[in-house]
């Protein structure tokens, strides 16, 4: 059987550091787990066409996105990119930057649903500049949901909000995962939300894979 995700890549990020991983798992969920530094965050960023590596071989579910001279555009992708800082348009409310999300998809789920569900419902009238950063986060999740991704990109979530509020939304990105099977690569520290959402863990240190978990 082929490999749902393929990503083998060579890169050099700076004079004192690279990367060099092979990652190939049937697995539809994963998790990148290492120290700050280790090349995690660059690794979900080359998957999303904002970087593009010196040499790659990235497959997901029988989509080439980069194999030697060919190259997918970002656009084409169809990731959901959720990052630490929200990569939000700041000088609009939330229920615009959701629509963003929308604006990419088939309209599965709408934005009244997926607010509710991620406790930004009374925050959509907002401007960006005025939330915090856990609702920023929200809000960033909600927009990379709406848009109905191939593949959900995100480095540290929830890494914003309390334990209790933590613990509620990775049963509601459970929730959604399971209702749309929806292929997810998770970047996190924290292990309970490892365990919860992935099947199989990576472990990262200076650029390299040092360790498989495995099924999770």
């Amino acid at each position: 059987m082929n490999p749902f995700f393929q990503i083998q890549v060579k890169h050099t990020v700076s004079e004192s550091f690279s990367i060099d991983v092979d990652i190939s798992t049937e697995s539809r969920s994963l998790a990148l787990f290492g120290p700050s530094g280790c090349g995690k965050t660059t690794l979900l960023r080359i998957m999303a066409g904002l970087v593009r590596p010196e040499e790659a071989h990235i497959q997901v579910a029988g989509r080439t996105f980069q194999k030697d001279a060919q190259w997918m555009l970002p656009s084409d992708r169809r990731t959901g990119l959720v990052m630490q800082d929200g990569l939000l348009f700041p000088l609009l409310n939330a229920r615009e930057n959701l629509l963003f999300g929308v604006k990419r998809a088939q309209g599965r789920m709408g934005i009244d649903e997926v607010a509710a569900m991620l406790e930004i419902d009374h925050l959509l009238d907002r401007r960006v500049r005025n939330l915090s950063g856990g609702e920023r986060q929200r809000v960033a999740l909600g927009m990379a949901i709406l848009s109905e991704p191939a593949v959900l990109l995100c480095d540290e979530p929830f890494s914003a909000l309390d334990r209790e509020r933590r613990t509620r939304l990775v049963g509601m990105l459970q929730g959604v995962q399971e209702r749309w099977d929806l292929p997810l690569v998770l970047v996190s520290h924290q292990r309970s939300d490892i365990d919860a959402l992935v099947h199989s863990v990576y472990e990262l240190n200076q650029g390299r894979v040092i360790n498989t978990l495995g099924d999770v």
